[in-house]
């Protein structure tokens, strides 16, 4: 495929120039890279998602299988549905990319998204960790997601074109990995906890992997100022309690002294904006019982995250000492 002339004849350009690859996709999947088209002579960027899936994948940690490769492709099918059928619902504070046009070309065995460009609109910072105030704009924007798409007893269709269950680590979706841990309490249990997550009557759509990357900030006029925040990624999305979310984003983005010592803040605050939101959706009754269930299950949603570790890659820097206390307090449970 000639992908300048598909640009071209899809957004009604006169030419398409490559300005550069941003990256690679995982395990050589394909790239992002941001393009320039002329309207009329007018310059506008572009996000172009290129999915060429490889006849050999290269995985940074070895996981090449069949598996693997069919959940990836399925990803990007979610991402597409994603962006066609759903995104267009998002809160006007939950920002996302806008998306143009997509295409499944047979001929070469390609998917193309086209997204606008984030650096364009005025979100051109990326971070790899985050203070207590950036931290907060995100934990904002994903209460804010989350409120927005609330479902009390969903049907087991919803929701319709996503992941049933949203998360790249969802315990269906990683049996290989499950399979790899050794015998434990939370190999053990991993069925259980992943239960307690997926049959809780209050479900939303989580963005499936809310790790700082995926995040894009507006300057900030001042420290003490929150800046503006988007989001990107979506090849996770699906149903789910957000606090799957949360815990994920605030495990990625802070350190295990920030955890330490502003876990909770981070946690009230995510669940003040929340019922603020839920106001003018529920019933105050349901959103009190909201907040006590998904409080509850905080300490499960770290456990299942850490089950995917210790099967993925036991080293990982993720698996200290905070989240293997939250995930004892799951293992710890009676109920269980």
């Amino acid at each position: 495929m000639n992908l300048a002339n598909y640009l071209c004849q899809t957004l009604n350009a006169s030419e398409a120039i490559k300005l550069g690859t941003l990256q690679r996709l995982w395990s050589g999947y394909g790239e992002i890279a941001r393009y320039k088209l002329l309207h009329n002579g007018k310059p506008q960027r572009y996000i172009v998602k290129l999915i060429t899936p490889p006849k050999n994948a290269l995985h940074p940690y070895q996981w090449n299988s069949d598996i693997g490769h069919q959940r990836k492709l399925h990803s990007y099918q979610v991402e597409r549905q994603w962006y066609q059928h759903w995104s267009k619902r998002c809160h006007k504070d939950t920002l996302i990319p806008v998306y143009y046009q997509s295409l499944d070309d047979t001929t070469s065995n390609q998917t193309i998204i086209i997204l606008s460009d984030l650096d364009q609109a005025g979100f051109t910072k990326r971070y790899e960790k985050l203070d207590g105030i950036q931290a907060l704009a995100v934990i904002k924007w994903l209460a804010i997601f989350h409120a927005s798409f609330i479902k009390v007893n969903p049907t087991p269709q919803w929701p319709e074109g996503l992941w049933t269950t949203g998360t790249y680590w969802h315990l269906e979706t990683r049996q290989e990995e499950y399979n790899a841990m050794p015998d434990s309490q939370l190999k053990r249990l991993a069925a259980h906890i992943d239960a307690k997550l997926t049959q809780c009557p209050f479900q939303t759509i989580v963005h499936g992997d809310a790790k700082v990357a995926n995040f894009c900030f507006s300057e900030q006029p001042a420290p003490t100022c929150p800046p503006k925040v988007a989001a990107v990624d979506f090849q996770y999305v699906g149903g789910g309690v957000g606090i799957k979310d949360l815990i994920y984003f605030l495990g990625s983005a802070l350190s295990e002294h920030q955890l330490e010592n502003g876990y909770e803040s981070f946690i009230n605050a995510y669940f003040s904006i929340l019922c603020a939101e839920l106001q003018t959706k529920l019933l105050t009754s349901e959103i009190v019982k909201i907040e006590q269930s998904w409080r509850e299950l905080l300490p499960f949603a770290w456990a299942d995250f850490h089950r995917f570790l210790v099967g993925w890659q036991p080293q990982h820097h993720k698996l200290n000492n905070f989240s293997q206390s939250m995930t004892q307090i799951a293992l710890d449970q009676d109920n269980l």
